[in-house]
């Protein structure tokens, strides 16, 4: 399928929550923008947590009907059994609830929202996006290809922008020109497997996420309907020979057998899918952005999934980018401003994942050290935790700033909009 040369305001790279987050304030804002989604890969897609907090920024989205409209289960609470500490149930406030998604239907109810709005969406895969700006014209080309009916990509064709936003997560379209940081010794991997119980499990587990720590790693399990469940382990993939050609199903079940915990929920399920592998290693980003781009969500940086806050952090993301990516379009004199203001509210946001998991670790391993949690255990371990908003120095300049950007963002569906 051909795809005669454009140009547009805003090109997103990426369907995810982040990409729909950014793509439909956009266009509720009257930009121009098109959204690249990558054709399925085939592979099975991963089940998440997405927190009560989360109701906020997806009623600003203007997503939160759509999403309750898609009845996921709902999460309720955790259950949780870490380090030496006995287990504990941890259930929300009354009134609280969030969800428990299948990450496919769940971008899939997102995408339906950008596309009411708006939003251009294609299926294609960006090839490459030419950082050198146009002689004269302050654009960004892009270069997509488009599957034809036998799902072979064609020719790539030209897209021009004034701003390109790599919502492409673990893939870094542009995050990979040079802009990564990685770090080796965070390197995980996920195996995630479906267990359908084969008689129904408790009522109080149906709404529950269990997470469990052991010594080489962790493991978390998310139900997805009342009778099935994800069941996910992490790993080192060295330390538990995976990367040496042992075979996925035997490093799981014997990582599995180390969760002593999760031992009575699946006596009585059988794994009907998987398990499947997810590259799931920490990494970050060298700059959030430049003239005419900006990496947003997974594009710019991957914390632990010990936080649950993945797909809100992709969403939040994804809503200051397109903030920051209008007052750059609308305001081009606050370009600067704009940016340092966006990469600045980034950087806390890791910095605070990172502390957090940070102390995960240490009371994994209160008893004993082991090699997987002392990789994860950082010179911010022991720092009192900060407030990411407190007042005075450059937060307090930066809060202005954000009310600045926010005030000239506004149109008449959005008359006030909250922080997330």
């Amino acid at each position: 399928m051909t795809m005669g040369p454009r140009t547009l305001d805003i090109l997103v790279i990426g369907a995810g929550p982040a990409g729909c987050a950014a793509a439909t304030m956009l266009a509720q804002c009257g930009h121009r923008v098109l959204m690249v989604d990558r054709p399925s890969t085939g592979r099975p897609a991963l089940a998440e947590s997405i927190p009560p907090s989360a109701e906020r920024i997806l009623s600003v989205l203007g997503m939160k009907a759509a999403v309750d409209a898609a009845r996921f289960q709902p999460w309720l609470g955790n259950t949780v059994w870490w380090g030496s500490a006995a287990a504990r149930e941890e259930s929300f406030a009354p009134g609280e609830t969030g969800y428990q998604v299948e990450r496919d239907r769940f971008d899939a109810v997102l995408r339906d929202v950008a596309a009411r709005a708006g939003v251009q969406i294609i299926s294609g895969t960006v090839r490459d996006v030419n950082l050198a700006l146009e002689e004269q014209r302050e654009l960004r080309t892009a270069y997509v290809a488009r599957p034809d009916s036998q799902g072979r990509d064609g020719d790539p064709q030209r897209v021009t922008a004034a701003i390109v936003l790599d919502c492409s997560g673990r893939a870094g379209v542009i995050a990979r020109k040079g802009l990564r940081v990685a770090e080796a010794s965070h390197r995980t991997v996920a195996l995630v497997g479906v267990w359908h119980a084969d008689i129904p499990w408790p009522v109080a587990q149906r709404g529950h996420t269990l997470v469990a720590s052991h010594a080489d790693g962790w493991a978390w399990s998310v139900p997805t309907a009342d009778d099935t469940r994800y069941v996910t382990v992490m790993v080192d993939p060295e330390r538990s020979h995976l990367a040496r050609g042992v075979p996925a199903l035997d490093v799981y079940l014997a990582e599995l057998k180390k969760v002593s915990a999760f031992a009575p929920l699946l006596a009585k399920a059988t794994l009907v899918s998987g398990p499947w592998g997810a590259d799931a290693s920490f990494y970050t980003t060298e700059h959030y952005g430049g003239p005419g781009f900006l990496l947003v969500g997974d594009a710019a940086s991957f914390i632990d999934l010990l936080s649950s806050f993945g797909v809100k952090k992709a969403l939040a993301s994804g809503w200051l980018d397109a903030i920051t990516a209008n007052t750059i379009f609308k305001t081009p004199e606050m370009r600067a401003e704009a940016m340092a203001f966006y990469e600045q509210r980034e950087r806390e946001v890791v910095k605070s994942f990172r502390t957090q998991t940070a102390r995960y670790a240490v009371s994994a391993t209160e008893d004993s050290s082991h090699p997987f949690w002392e990789a994860r255990v950082d010179h911010e371990k022991r720092r009192p935790h900060r407030r990411l908003c407190a007042s005075g120095g450059r937060r307090h300049g930066h809060s202005l700033v954000a009310r600045y950007l926010i005030a000239r963002t506004r149109r008449p569906s959005i008359t006030h909009m909250p922080r997330p």
